[in-house]
């Protein structure tokens, strides 16, 4: 499947490299602009371009300056004003979108709010060559007025694509693949999904552990080299150039540390003379840990799998200590309706009251159990 990165990273490159040619350019962003570039294209690919960033003094002077400003020759508009968090992941970065579009004061604000948001939307399908059919949510028995936005956000989509369409006779591009299809649906559709625990990778890693966002990057703090001179506690960046993040980050926690342990075998294996110690094998996430203390000649190697084995072990940690196997049952048959063996759950609230009562269980996964209860039981009623 086509990467979102990828193909806004073409985008932008192959439009400077078409302004450019071959001389010397200064590249004047905003910065909204600036933030979108940096997320997609290094500093070095924009200098093999022959550009270079324009200080923001200079900036200044050709904005203000009746000289500079006439001599601008084109003026192109790039559909890019989104900005990919993983190759199948887009955000438009609009936390103001939650009180725009629920907040009766904001009544007024929510048709260009969401002309906006409909906007974006055709950034993202120009920029995958997606010209799609659109589908949209509607609940039979709406309970808030909100419930019609998903029908207009669709109409506008529909209105922008069209309008798109009809100004560029090389949209859509030629494919052999079917059209796409754009859900259109909202939170309601789906109240469960963020109470419950989940116990992939990258589900748990967000849920558990202090992981840093920073600049358009996540980070995560671990120990190098731990109980070595060598020691270092050091912040690594979670990207998308890390093979060992993105092809694990789907799987279950217990698939990952099985993933992660067989690939360090693969490795010992091959390298026979990385270190005497490792005859007896890796069986355990800490003995990994402790034989990448003798790689000095394998140093991205090392923090790599440090910063993953360092996640996986906390995670596990986590989820012994504070016993999310037993939360996580109770949170199934809640959110499925179904306990396991398939049949209706019987006392249900019984055992959500003894989780409640249990000790290791922390506050904020006891609203969560709480909120999947309201949920599971339409409510609660009062005592009499």
């Amino acid at each position: 499947m086509v990467s979102i990165i990828t193909a806004q990273h073409d985008l932008l490159l192959s439009t400077l490299r078409h302004i450019t040619q071959t001389d010397w350019k200064v590249l004047v962003v905003d910065a909204a602009s600036k933030t979108l570039l940096d997320n997609v294209i290094e500093q070095d690919e924009l200098l093999n371009l022959n550009i270079t960033i324009l200080h923001p003094a200079l900036r200044d002077r050709i904005d203000k300056s009746p000289i500079a400003r006439p001599q601008i020759a084109l003026f192109k508009v790039l559909n890019t004003s989104f900005h990919p968090q993983e190759s199948h992941l887009v955000t438009f970065r609009s936390p103001e979108s939650f009180p725009i579009l629920y907040h009766p004061g904001c009544n007024h604000l929510v048709r260009a709010h969401m002309e906006d948001l409909a906007q974006k939307i055709v950034g993202v399908c120009v920029s995958l060559g997606e010209y799609p059919t659109i589908r949209y949510y509607r609940p039979r028995q709406a309970g808030h007025e909100a419930a019609i936005l998903c029908s207009h956000l669709a109409r506008f989509v529909q209105d922008e694509l069209d309008l798109y369409a009809k100004f560029h006779e090389d949209f859509p591009p030629a494919t052999t693949r079917q059209r796409g299809v754009l859900f259109i649906t909202d939170r309601s559709m789906d109240l469960v999904a963020p109470v419950v625990h989940e116990f992939t990778y990258q589900a748990m890693a967000n849920d558990l552990l202090s992981i840093r966002e920073k600049e358009n990057t996540l980070s995560y703090r671990t120990l190098i080299n731990p109980g070595t001179p060598q020691q270092e506690d050091k912040e690594i960046a979670i990207e998308e150039k890390d093979k060992i993040w993105t092809e694990n980050r789907h799987r279950h926690m217990k698939d990952t540390i099985d993933r992660l342990m067989a690939d360090f075998q693969r490795f010992i294996k091959s390298n026979p003379n990385f270190t005497k110690d490792s005859e007896g094998g890796a069986n355990s996430l800490n003995a990994i840990k402790d034989m990448l203390a003798g790689l000095p000649e394998f140093q991205s190697m090392k923090e790599a799998y440090a910063l993953h084995l360092g996640m996986a072990q906390e995670c596990m940690d986590i989820f012994q200590s504070h016993k999310l196997a037993e939360l996580g049952s109770v949170e199934q048959t809640l959110a499925t309706g179904w306990d396991e063996e398939y049949k209706r759950p019987k006392g249900i609230a019984d055992q959500v009251v003894r989780m409640l009562d249990e000790p290791s269980i922390l506050p904020p996964d006891r609203l969560r159990l709480l909120a999947l209860y309201m949920l599971h039981n339409s409510g609660i009623c009062a005592a009499i």
